[in-house]
C-alpha cells in the first residue's frame, strides 16, 4: 500500500472525515504542510514568531477541539496560515504579547 493513501487513511479515520478529492486527472497527494500539528511544532512556530507558548496552546486546543476545521467547516490544508491570522489577531488587539528579546 502507498504511504501517502495509508497517510490519507490515517488521517480519515482519526478525525472521521469522509472527503472526496476531484482529481481533474492528476494524482493529489497531501504534503507535510496538510496535516495536524503536534502541539511541538505549533509551539515552535509561535516561538519563532515572537509569542508564548500560553498562547500556542490555544490555538492549538482550539483547532483540535475544531477538528481542524475553520468557521466555514472546511478542512484547514495549511495550518500555519491559520497561525499566522491567529497571532496577528492577537498581537492586534494586545500588542504586549509580543516577545521583544527574540527578534
Amino acid at each position: 500500500m502507498d504511504t501517502d493513501l495509508e497517510r490519507m487513511l490515517l488521517h480519515t479515520t482519526i478525525f472521521g472525515i469522509q472527503r472526496k478529492e476531484k482529481f481533474m486527472g492528476k494524482k493529489q497527494y497531501f504534503t507535510d504542510a496538510m496535516w495536524p500539528p503536534t502541539l511541538d511544532q505549533v509551539k515552535i512556530y509561535f516561538s519563532q514568531k515572537g509569542m508564548n507558548d500560553k498562547e500556542a496552546e490555544h490555538f492549538y486546543q482550539l483547532y483540535q477541539l475544531r477538528q481542524w476545521r475553520n468557521k466555514k467547516g472546511e478542512m484547514i490544508t495549511k495550518w500555519k496560515n491559520a497561525a499566522h491570522g491567529w497571532i496577528f489577531g492577537a498581537l492586534k488587539a494586545q500588542p504586549w504579547l509580543f516577545n521583544k528579546q527574540i527578534h
